[in-house]
């Protein structure tokens, strides 16, 4: 069996608070992202666990359907991974 993909948050990636927000500064290349309080659960829920359904299982939504949350989850973590704020670890497979 195939080992799921683990992601990771890289060194010059850092976040600060901004209320329900969060700032994200790439310092390899200067950019800063806004992420927006569900984008900052995953991007948080990322630092914690590694792969996208510890991550799925991590974020539990209250008044939400369950399948449109868990595609939410999986769109943002592919933009999260688009905009380098994440990446899928050396040698992972999924």
């Amino acid at each position: 069996m195939a080992s799921e993909t683990r992601y990771s948050v890289p060194e010059e990636v850092i976040g600060r608070s901004l209320g329900e927000d969060l700032l994200v500064h790439c310092f390899d290349t200067d950019e800063v992202f806004v992420l927006n309080g569900h984008a900052r659960m995953v991007f948080e829920a990322i630092k914690r666990v590694a792969t996208r359904q510890e991550v799925r299982d991590s974020i539990r939504y209250q008044g939400f359907d369950h399948e449109a949350a868990l595609a939410a989850v999986d769109r943002t973590i592919d933009e999260l991974l688009a905009l380098k704020v994440i990446v899928a670890e050396p040698g992972a497979q999924g």
